[in-house]
């Protein structure tokens, strides 16, 4: 299979929970896709490989690419974790190229940096309104 590759501007992506976390996700061609990785534009390169590999594995797969960067989108029902959405960034992405992709495709790697990666907790307690 070969990875649709098309400009972020051109689909609307909208917010979901699942698992414990906010995602992102988009509706093309009748499917649901989810983001499983964004990448910074000075990852270009990275972005692609990882798309190819997703893509080669039978997934129906979506590049896209914006001004920022490049996502990478598998259909909603493959088994692999959506990329968490992030509140809050401070450190700049393009610094820090050494974060592993592996986990993506079942594959065993070290552990990225806590620096570089952040997932907001999310509280999973009801809130009680007063009237």
């Amino acid at each position: 299979m070969t990875p649709l590759v098309i400009s972020e501007a051109t689909v609307r992506v909208f917010i979901f929970y699942r698992d414990g976390s906010l995602c992102k996700g988009l509706f093309l061609r009748r499917k649901f896709f989810k983001l499983v990785r964004r990448f910074d534009n000075c990852f270009r390169e990275h972005a692609f490989s990882t798309g190819w590999k997703l893509s080669n594995r039978e997934l129906d797969t979506i590049i896209t690419v914006s001004p920022t960067g490049y996502g990478i989108w598998v259909e909603m029902g493959a088994h692999i974790e959506c990329d968490a959405v992030r509140l809050f960034s401070f450190e700049d992405s393009c610094a820090s190229s050494d974060e592993p992709i592996d986990h993506l495709l079942g594959q065993r790697s070290v552990e990225p940096r806590a620096a570089s990666i952040h997932k907001p907790e999310i509280s999973t307690r009801q809130s009680t309104v007063l009237s």
